[in-house]
């Protein structure tokens, strides 16, 4: 599971890095704090997850959260676009992207 959440989160740090360029600093600590956050939350919840749902199905619980986040690197891949013009910060990158007729690399 450890595998899977560092993965998942250097996939979105890196797409936040790469889509707000200037803001980099910005993002890497947004998600920084995001993951922290659940990594201090996760063990309160804990005990009342495992003793309510057993062993097995906790364990299942968490297998399946884990499983469900690894398609948000699919999904920022796949639409990089879309997140790129709903974003303010990002509309002066999308306006350049759209003049040069491709994608910024």
């Amino acid at each position: 599971m450890g595998v899977g959440i560092i993965s998942i989160y250097l996939a979105v740090v890196n797409y936040m890095t790469d889509a707000f360029a200037c803001y980099a600093a910005s993002t890497f600590s947004t998600a920084s704090l995001g993951r922290n956050t659940f990594d201090a939350l996760l063990p309160l919840a804990s005990y009342n997850l495992f003793s309510t749902l057993g062993y097995d199905w906790a364990g299942a619980l968490l297998g399946f959260v884990g499983l469900a986040l690894s398609a948000v690197p699919v999904v920022l891949a796949l639409k990089r676009k879309q997140v790129r013009v709903r974003s303010s910060f990002m509309s002066d990158a999308v306006d350049a992207e759209s003049r040069d007729g491709g994608e910024e690399e």
